[in-house]
């Protein structure tokens, strides 16, 4: 996930994609609006995923402000090997960390029994985090256990039914809502 500086944000996971990042403010709590200037740095790494063919800024040209692979080489300048410098040379190999509360996720509420099962999936050593084609790098998929809940799809449909029952039944707005996205959440699977 990319995180950002100068700014607090919320994603929630129950607005449609394009539309999860909610609560944006500068870190003096103005709210970022639309005409809001902003100037925003990054690593080629990502602005190149940016202005790639298909990208949301493709052929967009940006200055290039410093360039540390050229100054220090193709892999001693990479962002991770950075860190690791300076965390090596300058910091002594002491460092203590600190939550910085940029950001927050809503609307993983009713999830528990999926994260349990991650867990454990995890910690059995039965699946593992993603990681790139050469395994440098950790964490960049998501990992879903829907299709691990049931047996067969014969069950799952069950389920749904189920689901869409209790739907209907519910009396109680946030229960039903709950219920609602539970529906969606397996369909197609």
């Amino acid at each position: 996930m990319t995180s950002f500086d100068g700014v607090t944000y919320t994603i929630d996971l129950r607005k449609p994609v394009g539309q999860r990042i909610t609560e944006l403010k500068l870190n003096d709590g103005t709210p970022v609006t639309d005409s809001t200037p902003i100037q925003l740095g990054m690593n080629s790494y990502r602005m190149g995923h940016l202005t790639q063919k298909g990208g949301v800024l493709e052929g967009m040209q940006f200055p290039v402000l410093s360039d540390t692979k050229a100054e220090f080489g193709e892999e001693a300048g990479t962002i991770r090997n950075l860190t690791i410098r300076y965390l090596t040379e300058v910091k002594k190999g002491e460092y203590q960390g600190k939550a910085m509360h940029r950001w927050k996720l809503v609307g993983l509420e009713g999830y528990e029994r999926e994260r349990k099962i991650v867990d454990k999936l995890l910690n059995d050593g039965k699946i593992s985090v993603p990681t790139t084609d050469d395994g440098r790098y950790t964490n960049v998929a998501s990992i879903n256990v829907k299709e691990l809940l049931f047996s067969d799809p014969q069950m799952m449909k069950q389920r749904v039914a189920a689901l869409q029952q209790q739907a209907q039944a519910a009396t109680d707005p946030v229960i039903k809502t709950a219920v609602k996205r539970s529906v969606g959440d397996y369909r197609g699977y």
